[in-house]
């Protein structure tokens, strides 16, 4: 009883840390956290929670820019969503993988505009916006932790595909949220998206009630540096100096 408590509380433990440093950018910490947490779940739970785990495994994989590892272990999550049954994963545990799709396929559509890959730009176009929408409604209705960020990677897809007023909506509803919930990290990349990309040449817009790229980039440096977000720091100067 003893052992499956203590490995219970293990478990818990690197999912946690898995998640906080992700958050911070630290991918290779939170991705060493997550396999842990996936070689300790043989051991003690279910595959509910290996759902979660391949979930934030997926994210992670993204952020280092290991497409080809992502997709897999998406994969392996859909096949055991399809195994056990979406109702029977607690709905934050379910949210990781809906949101590790979403932010999968939305790297796979950034990528495909960057190269000009045509047949990508329309597959992904497709499966964006259907996984977007399934995450953010889940996010929205059933876990308020990931709303912030959900609703600023659906301004990020209408931005790329060129309706940048919906995307402006999008991003103010993120912010809404994050200042409503104190997500300051999820808050403070909100506003440097923002002012990231209406300094893009090809914005057509300049401005998000009122406040200028300038001002989001000012109002997201502060929350970096509090919170000690380093490569969002690195990435914020690097837009700086081509201003």
């Amino acid at each position: 009883m003893m052992n499956t408590i203590t490995n219970t509380l293990n478990l818990i433990f690197r999912v946690l840390n898995s998640i906080s440093l992700m958050k911070k950018g630290k991918t290779y910490d939170a991705i060493n956290y997550a396999n842990k947490g996936i070689n300790l779940q043989d051991r003690t739970s279910g595959d509910a929670r290996r759902v979660e785990l391949l979930g934030i495994k997926s994210r992670i994989e993204v952020l280092q820019n290991n497409l080809d590892a992502a997709e897999k272990t998406i994969e392996d999550a859909k096949n055991l969503v399809h195994k056990i049954g979406k109702d029977a994963i607690f709905t934050s545990w379910y949210c990781e993988y809906l949101m590790g799709k979403f932010f999968y396929n939305l790297k796979m559509l950034e990528n495909s505009i960057v190269s000009g890959n045509e047949v990508g730009i329309k597959n992904y176009k497709t499966t964006a916006i259907k996984n977007g929408k399934i995450a953010v409604s889940h996010a929205r209705k059933k876990v308020a932790s990931e709303r912030t960020e959900a609703n600023k990677l659906m301004g990020r897809y209408y931005w790329l595909i060129n309706q940048h007023g919906k995307a402006l909506k999008w991003w103010d509803k993120s912010i809404k949220e994050g200042e409503s919930l104190g997500a300051k990290v999820e808050l403070s990349r909100t506003y440097f998206e923002v002012g990231k990309r209406l300094l893009e040449p090809n914005s057509k817009l300049k401005q998000l009630n009122g406040i200028t790229a300038e001002a989001y980039l000012e109002k997201a440096r502060p929350l970096f540096e509090e919170m000690d977000l380093q490569w969002d720091l690195d990435e914020l100067d690097k837009v700086m100096a081509v201003r």
